[in-house]
């Protein structure tokens, strides 16, 4: 046995003792184990027939002990790793929030990396070939496949070498002075930053080998823990055992550290592959994913300008929310998206798979920059992946009420005036107001004649009628706001057109030159858009003159948006109308190729992300009127589903009413349109019916999160808290981290006059967003009605810091005086329509339906 045990072991000096064969290493371990015991117990029963007192006995004796501690202690202290873990390995946020930049920098204000958060492990710097070559993580026999996949991704695409980094630190530092350029180099540039060589001007730091080195291998890898999940670099950096052996020029060192490695990778492993790494992706993400911008850099308020973590915390695919409408089988983080499972041999691979290290997403300009087309397709490919829809799903005919109205409320809850100020405090959307609930709701008239699914009907027209026609949009496989990351760089917009069988264009509203560099302005757009003091749009590479969101209008996970369009039949449209949608994307606006004035000639790529079709006949006999039954096909139960979630977030309270009655007949047993019901029942103030609705959605589905939660806020509105608070606690369950759950609960114990609980609620919810100003205008509310004036104070500085800008409104009225087409608040009800119809084949008119940008 004990020489199977040794050849296991000659066997996994050869192919090493990685996770592929992680069978035979246990299979060593264990039989020379079995193989010492028994071989101790066999010199034990030698010497006890010699003599009881024989050495050799007690030396037997004193083994056998040895080697049962030797197995013992190792299993404990697995156990006790598992019960117990690390403070190193939890990701866990600071409440409350730190007030200032100072407070979350190495060192205060005059640390070394201030205003950034980075941190280093023994607060001194990093040599930068520490965090450098990547190279040696790809030699044969490690892992050549993921490095050959990272060199191809956004990753390794050098800040120095983009469009905008350096002149965009030297106007920084000019401006804001030597300091405020460490804010971008935590991420861009961090062997540049923990090195200690941004000290140095932008045009001495670009001669140096880090500038050109990318966010490498152990830019990610070496980071020991983090610091929470407030973005800004948050991360804690240490200097990897035996880097310096593993980089030596020394060819013969580096060859004796691969054989360790070979023989025992487990401390390898532990060095470069924390557990949050696989555990907690979107914690770890979120250090470089997510960023404001406060005095120190912007010389005014405080601005988030980066976010894909909260609003994918926030969403189902997180698993961690309650009223999220769509909800996956498992938890999806970014990892599984970016970073799927793939074929490799690698050393690290576990069963032939490893994670995916192309970081593939929505970035189409570094590989055409590289002239890397393969990566350009994997990137198109990966876009057009049924990640959003698109459904030319509803038409009304007739003339439009001249009365229309959006969503009002005169009483509302206290929480709506809070939403008011903080609605474009940051560009990402994280939650929907879901607690606007107001009995003087008044929802949108309905059309004369509504015909849906479109599809599913030949609907004909007149010509000289009005038409509207509603495009539903609906985010399938994006796990965060779309468009993701700087948002107000990217163009993603909705164009859609209106085409007879003569070939004529009746309507075109998103339509581009031939050249695609400029789009309709007022197409209907996402995406955000930052200004500066004077109101003057300002993008993300300029971040540091932002002084507030003008407009914001991102498609949230799982989230559903209704586009209207409306046009008139002209007097002889043919016979035949095509209705056309489709979302394109691009990266980056084509109007940011421009470099201090000078076009550089790149050519972003548009893609063409969703698709769809319907069709109008034409009725030329005024007099003849046709009758329109709705079709009942049970797909299409989430077609209405999707069409009332579209409308309940516009406040068209009667159309989301009409659609989710709809949606709920086609699946009478599906819980989740009942639910929807409930809350546009909820929404108008009619609790009664909203309790009988959610009720019966729970007697479908008894454990409900979702049910719960909105029967626990019809219970809140009718001031039955004690009925509202077991509501709450039962969604609760299995959603610990679900914040806006987390506030009702505060806030239900603040209305029962139940401090201390309140405040402990409001807390949990700030460990998952510790920069909500909500939670702070609440606890500053309870401290104070709990008699505690000091402790309310430090919530009043912290819900004024990171609420919405009070000079925000000013800003927007500049910035819609200099681009009149920007929709300010677009989630309310708006038709895209146009007086006088262009024809885009003219040569006239070729250019933006006829508007001239500004």
């Amino acid at each position: 046995m004990l020489m199977f045990g040794m050849g296991l072991g000659f066997y996994l000096m050869i192919v090493g003792a990685g996770k592929s064969h992680h069978t035979a290493l246990v299979m060593h371990v264990v039989v020379c184990l079995l193989a010492i015991v028994l071989l101790i117990k066999a010199i034990r029963n030698i010497g006890h027939q010699i003599s009881v007192a024989n050495p050799i006995n007690s030396a037997g004796r004193v083994l056998m002990v040895v080697a049962v501690v030797a197995i013992c202690v190792p299993v404990l202290a697995h156990i006790y790793k598992t019960i117990v873990p690390s403070d190193e390995i939890i990701v866990e946020n600071t409440v409350p929030a730190t007030y200032s930049m100072a407070e979350s920098a190495m060192g205060g204000a005059q640390g070394p990396f201030f205003p950034s958060a980075a941190a280093t492990v023994d607060e001194k710097f990093i040599k930068a070939s520490a965090l450098g070559n990547s190279e040696s993580c790809g030699a044969q026999g490690c892992h050549p496949d993921i490095y050959r996949q990272w060199q191809s991704s956004a990753h390794n695409f050098p800040a120095f070498e983009s469009l905008w980094y350096k002149p965009a630190i030297t106007e920084l530092e000019a401006s804001q002075g030597k300091a405020a350029s460490n804010w971008c180099a935590g991420c861009h540039t961090p062997a540049l930053l923990l090195s200690g060589a941004t000290a140095q001007t932008p045009e001495e730091q670009s001669q140096l080998s880090a500038a050109h080195g990318s966010i490498g291998c152990v830019s990610c890898h070496a980071i020991a823990r983090m610091k929470g999940t407030t973005g800004q670099a948050n991360y804690v950096m240490e200097t990897p055992g035996l880097s310096e052996l593993a980089n030596s020029e020394n060819a013969a060192l580096r060859k004796i550290y691969a054989w360790f490695v070979h023989l025992n990778p487990r401390p390898h492993r532990q060095t470069y592959f924390k557990p949050f790494l696989a555990d907690e992706t979107g914690k770890f993400c979120s250090s470089c994913h997510k960023a404001s911008v406060d005095y120190p850099v912007n010389q005014g308020h405080w601005l988030q300008v980066l976010n894909d973590y909260d609003s994918w915390q926030s969403s189902s695919f997180s698993r961690e929310t309650v009223p999220e409408f769509y909800r996956p089988d498992k938890k999806q983080d970014c990892s599984m998206c970016h970073m799927p499972l793939v074929a490799s041999r690698d050393a690290g691979s576990d069963s032939g798979l490893v994670r995916a290290h192309f970081f593939l997403g929505a970035n189409t300009l570094a590989p055409v920059l590289r002239q890397e087309q393969e990566h350009l397709e994997k990137t198109q490919d990966f876009l057009r992946d049924n990640k959003i829809s698109l459904d030319v799903f509803a038409v009304s005919l007739g003339w439009p009420d001249t009365s229309r109205q959006t969503f009002l409320s005169s009483n509302a809850d206290s929480v709506s005036i809070i939403e008011k100020r903080v609605a474009l405090s940051a560009t990402t959307i994280n939650h929907e107001d879901i607690d606007q609930i107001s009995p003087e709701a008044r929802p949108l008239a309905l059309e004369t004649t509504f015909i849906a699914p479109l599809d599913r009907q030949n609907v004909r027209v007149h010509p000289g009628e009005s038409v509207r026609v509603d495009v539903v949009v609906r985010s399938r496989a994006v796990g965060h706001s779309f468009p993701a990351g700087v948002s107000d760089m990217a163009e993603a917009w909705l164009e859609f057109k209106a085409i007879n069988d003569l070939g004529q264009v009746i309507f075109w509203s998103g339509g581009s030159t031939v050249d695609l560099q400029r789009v309709d302005p007022y197409a209907h757009r996402y995406g955000a858009v930052m200004v500066d003091s004077t109101g003057q749009r300002v993008y993300h590479y300029e971040s540091w003159k932002a002084h507030g969101v003008a407009a914001l209008n991102l498609l949230p996970p799982n989230g559903v948006d209704v586009v209207r369009y409306r046009f008139k039949i002209p007097p002889n449209p043919g016979n035949n109308i095509q209705l056309i949608a489709k979302l394109h994307y691009r990266k980056f606006s084509s109007a940011l190729t421009s470099v201090n004035g000078q076009r550089t000639g790149v050519a972003i790529p548009v893609i063409e992300m969703a698709h769809a079709e319907a069709h109008l006949g034409v009725e030329y006999n005024l007099m003849h009127r046709h009758f329109y039954m709705e079709s009942y096909m049970p797909e299409d139960m989430s077609r209405w589903n999707d069409y009332g979630i579209g409308l309940w977030r516009q406040h068209d309270l009667l159309g989301a009413e009409r659609a989710l009655l709809r949606a709920s007949q086609h699946a009478p047993l599906e819980h989740n349109p009942w639910i929807n019901l409930g809350m546009v029942w909820l929404k108008s103030g009619r609790l009664e019916q909203a309790k009988t609705t959610l009720l019966h959605a729970l007697s479908l589905a008894r454990n409900s999160s979702r049910a719960h939660f909105f029967l626990g806020l019809a219970y809140k509105s009718e001031g039955n808290y004690s009925a509202a608070l077991d509501e709450m606690k039962n969604a609760l369950d299995g959603h610990q981290n679900d914040r806006e759950l987390r506030i009702e609960i505060g806030r239900l114990y603040y209305l029962m006059q139940d401090y201390t609980r309140a405040i402990r609620a409001f807390k949990k919810a700030l460990l998952v967003d510790p920069e909500d100003p909500t939670v702070y205008f609440y606890l500053r509310e309870t401290y104070r009605a709990d008699g505690d004036g000091e402790n309310a104070q430090k919530m009043d500085q912290l819900y004024l810091k990171f609420r919405q800008d009070e000079n925000m409104e000013q800003l927007l009225q500049q910035t819609l005086t200099h681009q009149p087409w920007i929709e300010a608040r677009p989630r309310e009800y708006h038709e895209h329509a146009i007086s006088t119809p262009r024809f885009w084949n003219s040569i006239k008119t070729n250019a933006t339906n006829g508007h001239t940008e500004k």
